[in-house]
């Protein structure tokens, strides 16, 4: 669930290293697993959650790699007999470096379909849809809200 490649003005080759390997869209929410492959929080989330939740593999692992993936879950189970996903166990160690050239990269707002013609920085994307964009809506003020992260 990141955020679409056309948003971003930059070389396809220098986009490559930014890309989720789930949704293959540029990483929204980095997370890092312990095999240090890096994922769009919410991918890696659902990816987790279906295969625990879902379908019952006990031992979840990365999509990349295969190495195994810790999770927390409840003991209860929902009324559909499947176990509800609490947390995953990342590494969110994910390096300055590494964000600081994801964060720093030119796009469109989100909004540009709309009519939003503004251009930023990744790391001013959120500022831009809570204060400055006059094409937002209720749903992405509350989602882009609820990214805790310093984009």
């Amino acid at each position: 669930m990141g955020w679409p490649r056309d948003l971003f003005f930059v070389a396809d080759e220098e986009v490559e290293e930014f890309k989720c390997s789930i949704c293959l869209d540029v990483l929204r929410k980095p997370m890092k697993l312990m095999c240090k492959h890096i994922f769009c929080h919410r991918c890696i989330y659902d990816w987790v959650s279906s295969r625990v939740c879902q379908i019952n593999i006990l031992q979840p692992t990365c999509p990349l790699c295969r190495k195994k993936i810790h999770y927390v879950y409840h003991d209860k189970k929902k009324s559909d007999g499947t176990y509800r996903l609490v947390s995953t166990q990342f590494n969110r160690h994910i390096s300055r470096n590494f964000l600081t050239r994801l964060y720093s990269i030119e796009m469109k707002c989100i909004n540009e379909p709309k009519g939003c013609n503004a251009t930023f920085l990744y790391s001013e994307l959120k500022d831009h849809i809570l204060d400055d964009c006059l094409f937002r809506n209720v749903s992405q003020v509350q989602v882009i809200s609820l990214d805790t992260d310093t984009y």
